[in-house]
């Protein structure tokens, strides 16, 4: 009899860069309820709505691994300043995310043709609030500590991301935390240079 190594989606977490801890984090601590999750969103992509609920659930998921900080010296070794940091993040979280919601949207715009624009708008939605999630977690860094309040400005984010139409909200939310992310970056690895 073998015994299991304990590391909960180990086959999943060696295809994410090292750089993109949070999500080994989410898939270590979430294993296999994620995995489900997505399976569930892919089973039944031939339902109008359902999918994108589960799609939704699952970014969600994504959003509350990013409140967990990593040390200062974790931060000051991923990358040599705060752009190529918090550029790396984001871009990597949007690269597997989008990984994760095509086969769904793609499924179900195959189900509900109709629907392609909801889906597209839906997906990109998600995105952002991936995206957004990465920014806050920066714009309020805080050394080894969980940010449990950015709960409530991820929530608002979420709702207006779901809405058709008011996607724009979150576009905008992000773009004024990814200038607080990169000021508040900055002043950690100007710290370390002085």
């Amino acid at each position: 009899v073998t015994r299991a190594s304990g590391v909960r989606g180990a086959w999943i977490r060696k295809r994410i860069p090292a750089h993109l801890f949070e999500w080994k984090s989410f898939l270590q601590s979430t294993h296999p309820w994620s995995l489900l999750l997505w399976l569930a969103a892919l089973g039944f992509c031939w339902l109008p709505v359902l999918p994108m609920f589960l799609l939704g659930g699952f970014a969600l998921m994504v959003c509350g691994a990013q409140e967990q900080c990593e040390s200062r010296a974790m931060l000051l070794a991923t990358s040599p300043d705060a752009r190529t940091l918090l550029r790396g993040k984001v871009f990597g979280s949007l690269r597997l995310m989008l990984l994760v919601e095509l086969p769904v949207l793609i499924g179900a715009t195959v189900f509900q043709p109709g629907w392609w624009w909801i889906h597209g708008l839906f997906g990109m939605g998600m995105l952002v609030l991936v995206a957004y999630a990465v920014a806050l977690k920066y714009a309020n860094y805080r050394p080894n500590e969980r940010l449990e309040a950015n709960g409530a400005n991820l929530a608002v984010a979420a709702v207006f991301a779901i809405l058709p139409g008011l996607g724009l909200v979150p576009l905008i939310m992000l773009l004024s935390e990814w200038r607080n992310a990169r000021a508040n970056l900055n002043t950690c690895f100007h710290a370390h240079h002085h």
